[in-house]
């Protein structure tokens, strides 16, 4: 029996509660997905060998992995979100928006703490090389399969893109740093601390030999790394970033590229068309209110997602993907100079008729609510987005 050789990424935009956008996309393509040779129903997690994602994407992709259900992940967010962004600081424009305890303590839950971790307060080294990683880590063993995870270091302004794959340079088990042992919460808090929103997140990484060094003066074993979150390292769309990762020499996965080899679906979480109604960025005085902090990061996670989208679109056979524009359309046409994957991009372009008539039922138009009518319109709309684009000839 010939056995596939295809590569297939899911890429998964960030965009906080709009992830339930993004799961009734899933559910649909899982639902139309093949059976393997066995003759058995494919999942998600059979059928896709490297999941990424950023911010909420990175939440789904882990879970996934993790073993989840799409419709636990689904009730994962109806009932844990609106618990998450219930925690204020007092003063909004002067302190982040919301506490990050319900969020680590949820995320605890779900993925565990390693043995001997203390807090984020205590530094620590509770795996030393050699040693088993403890299953609440990112070189855990019950993570099913191949994922991405983007986010971004504060403390250099640079992209950090954390893989589980056991040949990346950092994830040697026999480095005292290995990116490996990082715990799942960590990582996902640290890839969802949207600023504004939520505290940077800081993980204690050992010293690359594991002795000690003098850090600005003082003689430490390791030091603190600061993240935020993934959205505005400019991949808030991985999908891009997924397939270089994947097939550049410099990299580490090594997986052939043409169009019967690597297939790549990408899912974002909804987003304002070119003539919708935007946030107004119009006053200078507001960029520190919240009104303006919150266009800025929304307007930067969609131009950053569009991009990385035009981006896969350029080197890709695109068999799905909405209007970017008068001056290119879709970019969906046939061109062999294109054909290092197949690409199928599915997103959700609101009107602005759209958005008005959200606004006329007092629903948030900026789509960062996790009341519950906000919570149902996006679900609503993902089911409606499904029926109606995502096919079978898409994905295999």
């Amino acid at each position: 029996m010939e056995v596939d050789q295809t590569k297939r990424i899911l890429a998964l935009d960030g965009g906080g509660s709009r992830g339930l956008f993004t799961i009734q996309i899933l559910k649909k393509i899982e639902a139309l997905l093949p059976d393997n040779a066995a003759g058995e129903k494919h999942t998600l997690n059979s059928y896709f060998d490297l999941m990424a994602g950023t911010s909420t994407g990175a939440i789904i992709a882990t879970l996934l992995r993790w073993g989840f259900s799409l419709d636990k992940i689904e009730d994962f967010y109806l009932t844990k979100l609106p618990t998450i962004f219930s925690s204020r600081w007092r003063i909004p424009g002067v302190h982040h928006v919301y506490l990050p305890d319900q969020l680590k303590s949820e995320l605890q839950r779900e993925f565990g703490v390693p043995p001997g971790f203390v807090n984020e307060k205590v530094p620590k080294t509770y795996w030393k090389p050699g040693e088993a990683l403890p299953d609440s880590t990112m070189g855990s063993k019950k993570l099913q399969g191949y994922l991405m995870v983007v986010t971004m270091r504060a403390d250099t302004l640079s992209p950090w893109i954390q893989t589980n794959h056991p040949d990346a340079p950092y994830n040697d088990l026999n480095r005292h740093d290995c990116n490996l042992q990082i715990p799942l919460w960590q990582l996902i808090r640290a890839g969802t601390a949207a600023p504004y929103y939520f505290p940077p997140q800081r993980v204690w990484f050992p010293h690359r030999d594991g002795k000690p060094q003098v850090v600005r003066g003082r003689e430490t074993m390791g030091r603190y790394f600061y993240f935020v979150d993934g959205a505005i390292s400019g991949y808030n769309n991985p999908a891009h970033i997924a397939y270089r990762m994947a097939t550049l020499p410099e990299y580490y996965f090594g997986w052939e590229t043409g169009i019967d080899k690597l297939k790549v679906i990408s899912v974002g979480t909804g987003d304002y068309d070119s003539h919708a109604s935007r946030p107004r960025p119009d006053r200078a005085w507001r960029i520190a209110a919240k009104s303006g902090a919150e266009g800025s990061l929304t307007s930067l996670m969609a131009l950053s997602g569009l991009e990385q989208d035009m981006q896969c679109r350029i080197v890709s056979r695109t068999l799905h993907g909405h209007w970017i524009d008068r001056g290119v359309g879709n970019l969906q046409f046939a061109d062999p100079r294109r054909d290092l994957f197949t690409y199928a991009r599915y997103q959700k372009q609101f009107s602005s008729d759209e958005i008005e008539s959200f606004k006329r039922r007092k629903i948030d138009t900026k789509f960062v609510s996790v009341k519950p009518d906000s919570l149902k319109l996006f679900v609503e709309e993902g089911q409606r987005y499904a029926e109606e684009h995502v096919k079978p000839e898409h994905l295999v």
